[in-house]
C-alpha cells in the first residue's frame, strides 16, 4: 500500500510540477549560446494546434509534428496533450491521445531530422516525461486502473532509452496489486 501511495504521489508531482502551458513557449538554452523555443501553435487552416520551433527568437519557424491524421486505437482524432523537449534541444518526446481519453501515447521527434524514433509508448498519464541529464532516456508514468472498489488510476513509473523497445524499459517504482496487464 505505501509503494502505490508514492508511486501516485510521485505520478501527482510529475503532473503536477512538470506539466507545462501548452499555448507558451518553452525555451531551451544550451551552453549559454543556443536558443531553442518549442511550441504549439493553430493557425486559420488547421484543425488543432501543431508542434512548432525556432532556434532563437527571430529564427525560422520549423514544423516538428503534426498531428492532424493520426488517430487513438479506437479511431478517434488526437491531439499533442504535452510535449517535453531534452535540455539539449535534441528531442522531444510527446504524449498524444484523444480528447476524451485520459491516457496517451508517447511519441519521440528527433529534432534535426524531424522523424517520428520507431518506438511507441502506450497507456501513459497526460503529461510530459522528465528527462534525463543524458538527453537519451527520461521518465514516464505509465497508468491502469486499479480494479479495487474505489477505481482509482494508478501509475508505474519507468525509464525509457531513446532506441530501445518499451519492453526493455526500468521499473522505478510499482503499485501493489497492480493487473497482470496493462
Amino acid at each position: 500500500m505505501k509503494t502505490g501511495i508514492f508511486t501516485l504521489l510521485l505520478c501527482s508531482s510529475l503532473f503536477v510540477f512538470g506539466q507545462q502551458s501548452v499555448t507558451e513557449p518553452v525555451t531551451l538554452n544550451e551552453n549559454n549560446t543556443k536558443e531553442i523555443q518549442f511550441y504549439l501553435k493553430k493557425t486559420a487552416n488547421d484543425d488543432q494546434k501543431i508542434l512548432y520551433y525556432r532556434i532563437g527568437e527571430k529564427g525560422k519557424e520549423e514544423l516538428l509534428f503534426d498531428p492532424n491524421g493520426y488517430k487513438d486505437e479506437k479511431g478517434n482524432e488526437v491531439l499533442i496533450k504535452s510535449f517535453s523537449a531534452n535540455k539539449q534541444g535534441s528531442k522531444v518526446c510527446l504524449a498524444v491521445g484523444s480528447k476524451k481519453s485520459e491516457k496517451a501515447k508517447l511519441y519521440i521527434v528527433d529534432v534535426q531530422s524531424k522523424q517520428l524514433h520507431k518506438e511507441q509508448i502506450n497507456n501513459c498519464m497526460n503529461h510530459k516525461v522528465t528527462w534525463m541529464d543524458d538527453g537519451r532516456s527520461f521518465v514516464y508514468c505509465q497508468q491502469y486502473v486499479d480494479l479495487s472498489e474505489d477505481g482509482r488510476i494508478m501509475g508505474d513509473l519507468f525509464i525509457h532509452r531513446v532506441g530501445t523497445d518499451s519492453s526493455e524499459d526500468d521499473l522505478v517504482t510499482f503499485t501493489e496489486n497492480r493487473p497482470e496487464h496493462y
